[in-house]
C-alpha cells in the first residue's frame, strides 16, 4: 500500500484466490486462461507426430537403399531421393548415414530382445520346450519382417567399410549376449544342461544367421517358412544328427 497525504493509504482490491471449502477458483491471468492450453497441446502433439512420421520415413527409405546398394555404396543423396525430401530436411533428423544404420540396428536388437522371454515354470504354464519354440518363432518372424535390414547385414562384408564393420560387430555382440543370458537363465532353472555358454552362444547365432542369410539370398525366406524352420532348428539343437 502507498501512503497518501494525511496518512491515508490507498487500498488495492484483494487478490482472489481459490476457496478450498467452496471449490471456487481464482481468476486466471493471461488471455484465454486454461482453455487456451487445449489447442496448443493438440498442435504440439500433432507436430510431434509429424516429426516421428518424417523420421520413420527417412529410416525406411535408408533401409531400402542400404539393402539395394549396400551400406558402403549408398550415399546420403540416394537416401534423400528415396525419401522424397530435401537435403536440409535430412539433416534436421540425422547427421550421417552411419547414424541411420546404427538406429536401424538398435531397433532390430530391441525387437529381438523382446522375443527372449524367461521360461515360466509355474503350474499351468506351457512346457519349457513350447516356450522355447515361441521365443525362436518370434525372433525369426522379426527377421522375416525386416528382410531389407537383414540383407544389409548380409552384404556388409568385413573390410569393405570400417563404419559398417563396427556397427555389424556391435549388433552381433548384442545378439550373442542375449543368447548367453537365455542359456544361463535356463541353467539356473534346470532346463538347460551344463555347457559353456561363451562357446555355445556364438555357435547358435552363427547357425541361425547362416540359415537366414541363405534363405534371403535364394529368396525363399518368408514368414510362412518360419514354423518348419523353428522345428528343425530345435530338433537339431536338442538331438543333433545321429540316431539315438
Amino acid at each position: 500500500m502507498v501512503p497518501l497525504k494525511g496518512g491515508r493509504r490507498s487500498r488495492r482490491p484483494p487478490v482472489q484466490t481459490a476457496d478450498p471449502e467452496h471449490g471456487e477458483e481464482a481468476p486466471r491471468s493471461g488471455p484465454g486462461g486454461a482453455a487456451a492450453a487445449g489447442p496448443v497441446d493438440r498442435r504440439a502433439a500433432r507436430a510431434s507426430g509429424q516429426r516421428r512420421a518424417r523420421r520413420d520415413q527417412i529410416l525406411r527409405a535408408a533401409e531400402r537403399v542400404f539393402a539395394e546398394k549396400g551400406f558402403h555404396a549408398a550415399s546420403i543423396s540416394d537416401v534423400i531421393d528415396a525419401a522424397g525430401i530435401s537435403r536440409g530436411t535430412f539433416y534436421l533428423y540425422f547427421d550421417s548415414k552411419r547414424v541411420i544404420f546404427s538406429e536401424l540396428l538398435d531397433s532390430l536388437v530391441q525387437k529381438l530382445a523382446a522375443c527372449v522371454r524367461p521360461v515360466d515354470l509355474t503350474e499351468g504354464a506351457p512346457s519349457p520346450l513350447q516356450q522355447l519354440r515361441a521365443n525362436v518363432t518370434c525372433a525369426l518372424r522379426v527377421v522375416a519382417a525386416n528382410q531389407n535390414l537383414m540383407g544389409v547385414l548380409y552384404r556388409s562384408g568385413q573390410g569393405v567399410d570400417p563404419d559398417a564393420d563396427q556397427q555389424v560387430a556391435a549388433f552381433t555382440t548384442s545378439i550373442i549376449s542375449l543368447i548367453r543370458r537365455a542359456l544361463r537363465r535356463g541353467q539356473e532353472l534346470g532346463v538347460v544342461r551344463s555347457l559353456d555358454d561363451e562357446l555355445v552362444a556364438p555357435f547358435i547365432f552363427g547357425g541361425v544367421k547362416e540359415i537366414v542369410f541363405q534363405g534371403l539370398q535364394s529368396g525363399h525366406f518368408s514368414k510362412r517358412d518360419v514354423g518348419p524352420m523353428v522345428d528343425e532348428v530345435l530338433r537339431y539343437s536338442m538331438q543333433g544328427f545321429l540316431r539315438t
